[in-house]
C-alpha cells in the first residue's frame, strides 16, 4: 500500500498484544453489550489465551482504540470445528486457515468503514502467512450478508447460531468462507471501496511479515 501523506492521517492501523488487553478488551465489551442479538455468556471473550496466540488489529487514533478485529491461525481441523462451532468442515477447505472473529467498532465509529478496513488488512496479513482460507461467522439476517457476499464469501448456513460458552445468539448464524487463493483481490478491493477515506487516514503501521503463530487453545 503506498504511505499516506501526513496531512491526511488520523491515526493507525497495528498489531497489539497483552498489553493492549484493556483497551481492546473494554472496547469489546461496550460493542458487545449494545448488541441485541447475542448475550455474552462468558467474560474471557474480552481478552483470553487465544488472544494471546492471535494476531490482534486495532485501529487507533488520538482518542484511543477505535476499532479491532482478531486473526486467529489454526492448523487443527478440530480446533478449527470448535471455534466455528460446526461439526464438519466444509466441502473444499484446506487446512491451514484462519478464523476471523471479535470484531468490535466504538460506537461513535460505527457505520465507518473500520470493519472493512480491519478485513482488508486481516485478508493480506492471512494471504502473507500461507493461510488457505478465512472463516468466521456472524447474525443472520445481518446488513454485512451482502457486502460479505460481494467480497467473495461463500455463505453457508448455521442454523444453531451461536451456542458456545462465550456467546449465545438468539437466532440463527451464518457461516462465512473466503477462498484466498480465488477470492482474495476481490475481497480486498470490495474492502478498499467500503472503507474509502480510512486506507489512506489509518494506515497499516508496520514493515514486513510478522512472525507466523498458530492458537493452540479454545479459549
Amino acid at each position: 500500500m503506498e504511505r499516506a501523506s501526513e496531512a491526511a492521517v488520523k491515526g493507525f492501523v497495528e498489531l497489539v498484544g497483552p498489553e493492549s488487553h484493556s483497551d481492546v478488551g473494554r472496547l469489546r465489551r461496550q460493542a458487545y453489550n449494545r448488541n441485541l442479538g447475542m448475550q455474552v455468556a462468558d467474560e474471557s471473550v474480552f481478552w483470553n489465551r487465544s488472544d494471546d496466540q492471535s494476531y490482534v488489529l486495532a485501529a487507533r487514533n488520538e482518542t484511543g482504540v477505535v476499532a479491532t478485529m482478531r486473526l486467529e491461525c489454526l492448523q487443527s481441523a478440530e480446533l478449527f470445528m470448535i471455534k466455528l462451532e460446526i461439526s464438519e468442515l466444509p466441502d473444499g477447505l484446506d487446512l491451514p486457515s484462519a478464523v476471523l472473529s471479535r470484531a468490535a467498532t466504538r460506537k461513535d465509529h460505527l457505520g465507518s468503514g473500520f470493519n472493512a478496513l480491519l478485513r482488508y488488512h486481516c485478508v493480506r496479513l492471512a494471504r502473507d502467512l500461507g493461510m488457505r482460507h478465512i472463516a468466521g461467522t456472524f447474525l443472520d439476517n445481518s446488513p454485512r450478508q451482502r457486502s460479505m457476499a460481494r467480497m467473495g464469501y461463500r455463505l453457508l448456513e448455521h442454523p444453531h447460531g451461536w451456542n458456545s460458552a462465550d456467546f449465545q445468539s438468539q437466532g440463527g448464524a451464518v457461516l462465512a468462507l473466503l477462498d484466498l487463493q480465488e477470492s482474495a483481490e476481490q475481497c480486498l478491493s470490495a474492502c478498499a471501496i467500503i472503507a474509502g477515506d480510512l486506507m489512506n487516514a489509518y494506515p497499516w503501521r508496520r514493515e514486513g511479515k510478522p512472525p507466523q503463530k498458530f492458537v493452540e487453545v479454545i479459549k
